[in-house]
C-alpha cells in the first residue's frame, strides 16, 4: 500500500535545484543571518519552488496519474533578487527568480491538470519564489542591498510531487514522485 493511501497528507508540486543554486542561496542566507540572527532560517534540504500547492489529500495516486499527463520541454531560469513578504504577523524573506514564459506555461498546466480534476482554485497571485527565512525582524529588506544575489542561471529538467513532514524542528519537504521534462 501506498504510504499516502493510509492517511492524510499534506502535498504540493514544485521545482528543485541544481548543487549550484543551493551553494548560492546557502550563501545568500548566511549574508541574511548575519544581519538577522533571529529570524528562522529554511534548511537547505527545504529549498524549492512551489508551482501549486494542493493541500491535504489521502490520494496521492489519482495525483500523480494527473501530473504524469502533463507534457512540457525542459527550460532555463535565473535567480534574480530578494525580495520579502510582510504582514503584521510574520514575514518571509525569499529569492525569486526571472519570470520565463515556459515557468508560466508549465505552472499552467498543472493547475489545469489539477483544477479540472476538482481540486481547489489557488487564491493567490503566482510569485515565483525561494523562502529563506522567516519570522525575521522588520525593516530587514532595507539591507538588502548588502546581500546581493548572483544572477545563477539553471536548467528546469523535471518538477515534483512533495509531501510536507512535519516535525518539532518545523516542516520538512520530501519528495514523492518526480515528472520529467523532455
Amino acid at each position: 500500500m501506498n504510504r499516502l493511501e493510509c492517511c492524510t497528507m499534506e502535498l504540493f508540486v514544485g521545482l528543485d535545484f541544481p548543487p549550484e543554486v543551493i551553494h548560492e542561496l546557502e550563501r545568500v542566507q548566511r549574508m541574511l543571518r548575519l544581519l538577522d540572527p533571529s529570524a528562522h532560517y529554511e534548511p537547505a534540504d527545504n529549498y524549492h519552488l512551489t508551482l501549486r500547492y494542493i493541500g491535504e489529500a489521502s490520494d496521492d495516486e489519482s495525483i500523480v496519474q494527473r501530473l504524469e499527463r502533463i507534457r512540457g520541454e525542459r527550460f532555463r531560469l535565473t535567480l534574480q533578487e530578494l525580495g520579502i513578504f510582510e504582514n503584521a504577523d510574520w514575514n518571509v524573506v525569499w529569492v525569486n527568480v526571472r519570470e520565463e514564459p515556459c515557468l508560466l506555461a508549465l505552472k499552467d498546466k498543472i493547475d489545469r491538470m489539477l483544477t479540472d480534476a476538482g481540486d481547489r482554485i489557488e487564491l493567490y497571485p503566482f510569485n515565483p519564489h525561494i523562502s529563506l527565512a522567516y519570522y525575521g525582524r522588520p525593516g530587514i529588506s532595507d539591507e538588502f542591498s548588502t546581500c546581493p544575489v548572483a544572477p545563477l542561471p539553471f536548467e528546469v529538467s523535471s518538477f515534483h510531487l512533495y509531501a510536507v513532514d512535519h516535525s518539532p524542528d518545523g516542516p520538512r519537504f520530501r519528495k514523492v514522485r518526480a515528472f520529467k521534462l523532455t
